[in-house]
C-alpha cells in the first residue's frame, strides 16, 4: 500500500474525474507517494498543524503510471514517485487526517 496526502479541498476539485492531477505533477513531473513508515515524517516535516487533510490509500498494483523509488531529497530514503495521473480506481480507501492539539501526527491515529 502506498499512501498520497492531498488538501480536502484540491481532492474535492478532481474528485469527479478519472484521474488525480496533483499540484507536484505540474511542477516536478511526479505526484509525492508514501511508503507506511514514511508518513509520520511527511505529515509532520511539510503538515504540521494543517487542517483539512486527506490520507489517501492507493494499491500500486492498480496503478496504470510508471512508479519510480528515489531519494531525490539525498536523505538515503527511497520515496515513491508517481511519474503521471494517479487513476482514481487505484485508491481503495480515502482517510480523513486529524493533528492533535500541539500540531502534531501520528499515524495510524487511534480508533
Amino acid at each position: 500500500m502506498l499512501y498520497h496526502i492531498v488538501p480536502q479541498d484540491d481532492w474535492k476539485s478532481q474528485s469527479n474525474l478519472r484521474h488525480y492531477l496533483g499540484e507536484s505533477l505540474n511542477t516536478e513531473g511526479f505526484i509525492h507517494l508514501s511508503q507506511a513508515h514514511q508518513l509520520n515524517s511527511v505529515l509532520n516535516r511539510f503538515y504540521r498543524a494543517q487542517s483539512g487533510l486527506l490520507l489517501l490509500h492507493i494499491d500500486e498494483s492498480r496503478l496504470i503510471e510508471e512508479l519510480r523509488f528515489e531519494d531525490s531529497y539525498g536523505e538515503g530514503q527511497q520515496y515513491p514517485h508517481l511519474y503521471g495521473p494517479l487513476n482514481i480506481n487505484a485508491i481503495v480507501l480515502i482517510e480523513f487526517l486529524v493533528a492533535e492539539k500541539n500540531g502534531c501526527y501520528h499515524w495510524p491515529q487511534p480508533k
